[in-house]
């Protein structure tokens, strides 16, 4: 049986920001002009990439990545 990932996302039009909460704990905000995804523990940046090129199937794969990895960042 499959496990399924789930998260919630919301958007900040102002900021241009997508904006998914993983877990209490880990968020990950994108900004949908420049593609700059960042990663947040506890509301502190914790990592950064570019994304400005990425196809958004390599998005998806990337938020289901953090996703699965949520537990392991929390507790780094």
């Amino acid at each position: 049986m499959a496990t399924e990932y789930k998260w919630e996302t919301w958007f900040i039009t102002h900021q241009d920001l997508m904006c998914h909460r993983l877990s209490p704990r880990v968020e990950v905000r994108t900004n949908i002009k420049t593609g700059l995804i960042r990663l947040f523990k506890d509301d502190i940046e914790i990592d950064r990439i570019d994304g400005s090129d990425m196809l958004m199937s390599d998005y998806e794969q990337y938020i289901a990545k953090i996703a699965i990895e949520a537990d392991k960042i929390i507790n780094h």
